[in-house]
């Protein structure tokens, strides 16, 4: 990844517990800026969900919306580019078409 210029690693998925916060925590270590998706992610109950947010936010991880990430723009010095809109996109209809499967 490094080798194409990647800065920001957005993550969506299923299982906080699991999936979710390893890759995390593995993209943090690796001095990626690392992105949850929030809405676009999944835990066995909202409690679950919300508790393992609460830590990653604490670990300096951000834990945003798929909103958040196409109007205020995440990623490396704040700023929303047109690589984080298309990216915003595709996270919105990759999720659609999970949904509608």
């Amino acid at each position: 990844m490094r080798g194409l210029g990647t800065k920001n690693v957005y993550l969506t998925g299923t299982q906080y517990p699991n999936c979710i916060r390893s890759t995390a925590l593995d993209s943090m270590s690796l001095d990626y800026n690392t992105i949850v998706v929030t809405d676009c992610c999944s835990a066995a109950s909202e409690d679950v969900a919300k508790a393992n947010i609460y830590d990653l936010q604490n670990m300096g991880i951000a834990c945003v919306t798929v909103g958040k990430v196409c109007v205020d723009g995440i990623g490396v010095g704040g700023g929303i580019g047109n690589q984080d809109s298309q990216i915003a996109k595709y996270i919105v209809d990759t999720f659609n078409q999970l949904i509608n499967v």
